[in-house]
């Protein structure tokens, strides 16, 4: 496989409105604490930014078997104003292996983003770990 190729993501100050609204954070109607920051989580939305070009893992061939195991963003400062341009560079994180309680293994497999700004700073470290179990859930 290719390595994934970078994305730009621009931080926009509706489409922050829309993302604070959407997961009825305050803010759209009403004051929010830091309104000049995007919410920690926005880089979620980054998922519309992106193709499989810009992945570092798909699962899409055993997607029957496949669950979200969790996500973390790790802030080298505040969370990115409105204004801020970022690219984001996928690459394979940590992939281990452990036994299923139903049986078979389980694959835990970490994608990691680097979100730099323009000048090159890192601004956050997001990883996303799914799991590929070796049985199916049954029907």
């Amino acid at each position: 496989m290719d390595a994934p190729k970078p994305f730009t993501l621009v931080v926009e100050q509706g489409k922050v409105n829309e993302f604070t609204r959407a997961v009825a954070l305050p803010g759209r109607d009403g004051p929010r604490e830091h309104a000049d920051l995007s919410p920690p989580t926005f880089l979620m939305s980054a998922a519309f930014w992106c193709g499989p070009e810009n992945l570092a893992i798909t699962h899409d061939e055993r997607f029957d078997r496949t669950l979200h195991a969790g996500v973390e963003f790790v802030f080298e400062g505040p969370p990115p104003a409105p204004g801020t341009r970022l690219t984001g560079q996928a690459r394979l994180g940590a992939v281990t292996e452990k036994a299923g309680r139903r049986g078979g293994r389980m694959e835990f497999t970490d994608e990691v983003v680097d979100y730099v700004d323009d000048s090159g700073a890192l601004v956050v470290r997001y990883t996303s770990t799914t799991v590929v179990v070796e049985k199916p859930p049954a029907q």
